[in-house]
């Protein structure tokens, strides 16, 4: 087998993934995948970092948090379960 042959097979079964979430200097951060729905938008950020919630944050994710099991909160911090974890990566929605 060659090396161009062995190259092409390799490149065919690698999957090449890009982060859903850029952080820039200063710890700002960007979700670069513009299709999400607001839910999934939440749960993409609490994967990633716990960032303060602002009001229309903490809006959108008590209504997540209503019958789910991937939000939990107390007060106003919100945090991720572990099946929400779970649901993230099993529907892959911090890939790109």
């Amino acid at each position: 087998m060659s090396f161009d042959e062995a190259q092409r097979i390799v490149a065919e079964i690698v999957t090449r993934t890009v982060p859903i979430i850029q952080e820039f200097d200063g710890g700002d951060l960007k979700v670069l995948n513009t299709s999400l729905t607001a839910k999934d938008y939440c749960l993409v950020l609490l994967h990633r970092v716990r960032p303060p919630m602002r009001a229309n944050l903490s809006r959108t994710l008590r209504q997540i948090e209503d019958g789910s099991v991937y939000i939990h909160s107390i007060g106003e911090k919100f945090q991720i379960t572990q099946a929400g974890d779970r649901e993230i990566e099993k529907r892959r929605l911090v890939e790109f």
